[in-house]
């Protein structure tokens, strides 16, 4: 009778370095504990804030 719906949580995000732009995609859950996140290009250390 009821249509069981999808659960719509992404298990990857995408976030901008704050130094070089480059796009990083990583763990939702990473991101979302606020841990360092190191850019795979130019090696920069940053936490995301929400």
């Amino acid at each position: 009778m009821y249509k069981k719906r999808e659960c719509k949580v992404q298990n990857e995000v995408q976030i901008i370095c704050p130094y070089c732009g480059l796009m990083i995609e990583l763990p939702m859950c990473k991101a979302v504990n606020s841990e360092e996140i190191t850019c795979k290009h130019c090696q920069n250390k940053f936490k995301f804030k929400m």
